[in-house]
C-alpha cells in the first residue's frame, strides 16, 4: 500500500478502482490504481512479486525504487498519450 499511496501523492490524477464487470479478470475484486493507460496496477501483487524476487537473491532492496520509477514514467506516458 506504500508503494500506491506513493505514486497517489505524486501524480494525483491516478484513481483506485475495483474491477467487479468480468470474474475472469485477473484482478477482479482487488483495488487497483487506474491512470496508467490501459493498464492496472495492483499494488499488492507487484509487493509480493517484489518480495518473491528479494527473498530468492535475485533482487536487492533498491528494486522497489526501480518498480515505483517505471510505474510513475508508465503515468507520464499516459497522461502525455491522452492529452
Amino acid at each position: 500500500m506504500y508503494l500506491a499511496a506513493t505514486l497517489l501523492h505524486g501524480h494525483p490524477q491516478l484513481k483506485w478502482d475495483q474491477p467487479l464487470k468480468d470474474k475472469r479478470f485477473v484482478d477482479f475484486g482487488q483495488m487497483v490504481l487506474l491512470g496508467f493507460g490501459r493498464v492496472p496496477l495492483n499494488p499488492v501483487r507487484i509487493a509480493v512479486t517484489l518480495c518473491y524476487g528479494i527473498a530468492s537473491g535475485q533482487y536487492g532492496g533498491a528494486r522497489l525504487k526501480e518498480v515505483y520509477e517505471y510505474w510513475s514514467r508508465m503515468t507520464d506516458n499516459a497522461k502525455t498519450q491522452t492529452g
